[in-house]
């Protein structure tokens, strides 16, 4: 008996087992280095933003000048210039509070993308979670931040997808670790980013409904109904003081839908190699294959 818990503590004695501190090296080593890459590639990344444009329609025409007419005017007053849900308002009236000047917001407009890359890293961390932590953050985030086809959007173009991807990704990630509260807050926030989101809701609602059948507690359904409403009136509540009032985001949500007849807009999808010609001015409302539209097919195929 002697021998065998003699045996057992040299397996455990870190001073005549060097293979074994090693190991706890790498432990304390990925720790360090979940910290340290992730803020270094974000330094990084943000050193290049400048010379990277963006698209211009959307940087310059869109978000520069919405963000300089939120500085002049104030959050109450965002709808007077733009067309996104809330939530992204928040970020421009920060932004503008950041940069303090107007001129300060035009020629800083590219680091408005820092936000949206917080957001491109969020989502990785969530990955790196949702996997239990099996393979290193900074090396899903190295490898996520070197792939073109996951940065292109955000880095290079310049827009904002990756907040709603987070915040969608949030939401299921939540739901379905069996916290309906989580779950139900980031998913109203993600509508209040752009109501795409509402394409999530089928596989929310099934992870939601599981969670209830399987806790069988009323709290599991009334407390995140309650923060839905607390979440949605603290979104909405500034801008009830402005001049445009709620209407005019409710005519933003349910008009956006038909803003744009286009069947693609710059987009290189499927309908390309269906439909001839430049997509842009080809109309979406037109007849395409059994009496459907493009639109209408659209939405089914999705």
């Amino acid at each position: 008996m002697r021998k065998r818990i003699d045996q057992t503590n040299i397996l455990t004695d870190k001073k005549t087992q060097p293979w074994l501190s090693f190991f706890n090296f790498s432990q304390y080593m990925n720790r360090y280095l979940n910290i340290a890459v992730p803020i270094l590639l974000f330094l990084f990344l943000m050193t290049m933003l400048p010379y990277l444009p963006g698209m211009e329609f959307d940087v310059r025409t869109g978000f520069q000048a919405w963000a300089i007419y939120i500085h002049q005017n104030g959050l109450r007053n965002a709808y007077g210039a733009t067309d996104y849900m809330p939530v992204y308002q928040y970020i421009l009236w920060l932004f503008g509070k950041i940069m303090g000047t107007d001129q300060g917001i035009a020629d800083h407009i590219s680091m408005l993308r820092c936000f949206t890359l917080l957001f491109d890293f969020a989502g990785i961390w969530y990955v790196y979670k949702w996997i239990d932590k099996k393979v290193a953050f900074f090396a899903l985030l190295v490898v996520s931040m070197l792939n073109v086809g996951y940065v292109y959007d955000s880095i290079i173009w310049g827009q904002v997808d990756g907040i709603l991807s987070a915040l969608v990704f949030m939401s299921i990630y939540y739901g379905y670790k069996q916290n309906n509260l989580l779950s139900t807050i980031f998913l109203v926030i993600a509508f209040n980013f752009k109501i795409q989101s509402i394409v999530i809701v089928p596989m929310w609602g099934l992870l939601f409904l599981s969670n209830i059948k399987r806790e069988q507690k009323l709290a599991t359904l009334f407390v995140p109904v309650l923060a839905t409403i607390a979440v949605q009136v603290m979104l909405l509540v500034p801008f009830t003081r402005g001049n445009f009032g709620l209407h005019q985001i409710y005519a933003i949500a349910t008009d956006s839908f038909g803003k744009f007849h286009s069947v693609s807009i710059k987009a290189s999808n499927m309908w390309h190699l269906l439909v001839k010609g430049y997509l842009i001015y080809a109309d979406d409302t037109k007849p395409w294959l059994l009496g459907l539209s493009y639109k209408t097919a659209g939405l089914l195929l999705f």
